[in-house]
């Protein structure tokens, strides 16, 4: 669903995110 790659792309994204850039998830 259109919901279930918007999270993956966040997820993904996040994962890329270094963790001192880290920012709490403003999704969920």
């Amino acid at each position: 669903t259109r919901f279930r790659v918007g999270s993956s792309l966040q997820d993904g994204l996040y994962a890329r995110t270094p963790r001192s850039v880290r920012l709490p998830r403003p999704f969920r």
